[in-house]
């Protein structure tokens, strides 16, 4: 017998979140209604509460919808992954923040030889 369930739906170790149930507490969290993003994104309402019993959507689409509602799904998604990944703004961040703790240091450090020369007065 041929299995016929498609292998992006196999329920593996490393299965993805369910974005249709994230976009539906997203919603209900913040009382917004399908009928105003279904007019929103040029869907009918029942078109777009269709979305919330999907376990995937197209990549287009979830990027309609965080424009619409001003939420990146796309980084929330990326967050629940097992491996975290580092962007290449968090990277740029991540050095800006090494070169601010240096020069922190580099400040505290003049001011214990100011508060030295300061009681040697």
């Amino acid at each position: 017998m041929i299995n016929r369930t498609k292998k992006y739906k196999a329920q593996e170790a490393d299965a993805y979140p369910p974005i249709g149930m994230i976009l539906k507490e997203y919603m209900q969290e913040r009382r917004i209604s399908a009928a105003a993003m279904g007019k929103k994104l040029g869907v009918t309402s029942s078109s777009f509460r269709a979305y919330f019993d999907r376990e995937s959507l197209q990549m287009g689409i979830i990027w309609k919808i965080s424009l619409a509602l001003k939420h990146n799904f796309m980084a929330e998604l990326g967050e629940q992954l097992p491996v975290r990944f580092i962007t290449e703004n968090e990277k740029k961040l991540l050095q800006q923040i090494e070169q601010k703790d240096l020069l922190i240091e580099k400040l505290e450090n003049e001011i214990a030889v100011y508060r030295k020369v300061i009681v040697l007065k």
